[in-house]
């Protein structure tokens, strides 16, 4: 079983405890938790992956914006203290 047949299967079982269906439509599935955070889920057939993504937050603009982009967007380095996750801007 490949990893979209294992994820379709993990979304269905989620979506029911949820009482909602959850499947890929065209590779592309999206649900809401807690009536806020919006969750995006891509499925790319060419390197059989899985991709999810939710807007979290903003940052506040003011002058230290540009300097807590950094420091977030360092986040990604190889072996960071975010391990394997992927903040991006």
């Amino acid at each position: 079983m490949g990893i979209r047949e294992s994820f379709e299967l993990c979304l269905a079982d989620f979506g029911k405890a949820l009482g909602t269906k959850l499947v890929f439509e065209e590779d592309h599935c999206n649900f809401t938790v807690d009536g806020a955070v919006e969750i995006e889920l891509d499925y790319y057939d060419d390197s059989d992956t899985v991709v999810a993504w939710a807007t979290v937050g903003e940052m506040p603009e003011d002058d230290l914006a540009g300097d807590r982009a950094l420091v977030l967007l360092a986040l990604n380095e190889l072996g960071g203290p975010a391990g394997g996750y992927t903040l991006s801007m």
